[in-house]
């Protein structure tokens, strides 16, 4: 209950929250009920698969334990990245030509296919297909952005490689010393995207329970109950899409990834002189900073910014603090602006940097670890992962489906996340970036 609480704080003044307008009322499970797929979780996965699973004809129920979008959902950066942590060619060495390949398309795409699902389903959440930036902060740093534009210009996706120059032309900053520019990449109000797929799931027939945590999961045969204060489903099969905010449902499943902490900030809408300089273009940031940062502007030219690192309540004011010193360096003329919104939440991360598709149990799937991908790797997963709980094969998926992957020392890697946020930045200060 206290993490609750303190998770509950952080969202309390998000800037999602206050212009997303009047939450949907959903209810809080009551009594019995039967489905084809259960579905844990009214964030972004889970949504976006109850939405494909109803339009397949599917009978679902989605179990939320707050409210639709109060997980990473609702407190995201909204950046619609196409791409997964890792790069191409060290996607194919590890999966292999075939299945690699096949993993690199997938992941080109999903932003792609993101804003294709908005648009089909006419879904209000501030949409923008500007582009995504991504700087360097250091020379040493610049090599490896280059790599990665050439190796997805091989495969026929137009990333430019940036100069200092223009970089700074485009972002209206020079603390950069280059990059480059995927332009597929995009953003999004996320809170608003989140209710928009809940009400065109429901629309679809899916039914979506707020207020209705899952207690424990019961086998029964080849049915699984799950049990909530109120009520309970049975259901032929289940997903788990909890990620960061995973509980003890699924014995195991959050020793297979990291909860690292994520804070934003956001200014007021900046004033026209600053407006037009300020990432003119509409593109949104992230950097190469160990411990990142990320940022844009939001539909109404609020400046937004974030980056992972503190933890607990001291930490957290330590945080906003920090980013909003970061903004005033990358753009000095931030320094003039009123910051009216700061919030937080949680990332699951994994060892090896990608998502984990797994079957915990008989009937269920899982699927956690986005490593600050989610937005478009979330909504573009969800129609493989239905497809797959309506009986479809492994081998279709993008992600292979195995058994769960615990991390050697979870407990103690958890232990460690507040020194080594702390340390990644002292590193971050000692290797002589512009933006520190």
């Amino acid at each position: 209950m206290a993490e609750k609480a303190f998770q509950d704080r952080l969202i309390e003044e998000s800037l999602w929250v206050r212009t997303a307008g009047a939450a949907p009322h959903f209810a809080a499970l009551a009594g019995e009920v039967r489905c084809d797929v259960a579905v844990i979780g009214a964030g972004l996965l889970g949504l976006s698969t109850a939405l494909h699973l109803a339009e397949g004809g599917a009978s679902v129920v989605v179990l939320e334990a707050a409210e639709p979008g109060w997980g990473s959902g609702g407190r995201n950066g909204g950046q619609v990245n196409p791409g997964l942590k890792i790069d191409p060619q060290d996607t194919v060495r590890r999966f292999g030509a075939a299945r690699g390949e096949a993993l690199v398309a997938f992941a080109g795409s999903v932003a792609d296919e993101t804003f294709a699902t908005i648009r089909r389903h006419g879904i209000d959440c501030d949409a923008s297909q500007a582009g995504w930036l991504q700087l360097a902060h250091t020379a040493r740093a610049l090599p490896g952005l280059e790599r990665r534009a050439e190796e997805w210009r091989a495969r026929g996706v137009a990333v430019e490689t940036l100069t200092a120059g223009r970089a700074a032309e485009i972002a209206g900053s020079e603390a950069y010393v280059g990059g480059i520019l995927n332009p597929h990449g995009g953003a999004v109000q996320p809170l608003k995207l989140v209710r928009g797929l809940a009400a065109a799931a429901a629309a679809q027939g899916a039914a979506i329970h707020a207020r209705s945590p899952v207690e424990r999961l019961e086998r029964d045969g080849t049915q699984t109950v799950l049990v909530t204060p109120q009520g309970r489903v049975t259901a032929g099969r289940v997903l788990v899409a909890t990620n960061a905010y995973t509980g003890p449902q699924v014995p195991g499943l959050r020793r297979d990834l990291l909860p690292v902490s994520t804070f934003q900030v956001a200014s007021e809408p900046l004033p026209p002189h600053l407006a037009a300089t300020v990432l003119p273009g509409g593109h949104h940031v992230s950097d190469t900073h160990r411990s990142l940062y990320y940022f844009r502007k939001d539909a109404e030219g609020r400046f937004v910014i974030g980056g992972r690192g503190a933890y607990g309540a001291r930490g957290m004011e330590g945080a906003y603090a920090e980013l909003r010193r970061v903004a005033q360096r990358i753009f000095p003329g931030l320094a003039e602006v009123r910051w009216e919104h700061r919030w937080g939440g949680m990332v699951g991360v994994t060892e090896d940097h990608l998502p984990h598709i797994a079957e915990p149990a008989p009937g269920v799937l899982a699927a956690v670890g986005f490593n600050g991908r989610g937005v478009a790797l979330s909504v573009a997963l969800g129609p493989h992962l239905a497809r797959r709980l309506s009986g479809g094969p492994e081998e279709a998926m993008p992600l292979p489906v195995g058994p769960l992957a615990p991390i050697r020392l979870h407990g103690t890697k958890v232990a460690v996340l507040p020194w080594a946020a702390g340390f990644y930045g002292l590193l971050d200060r000692l290797d002589g970036g512009r933006v520190v």
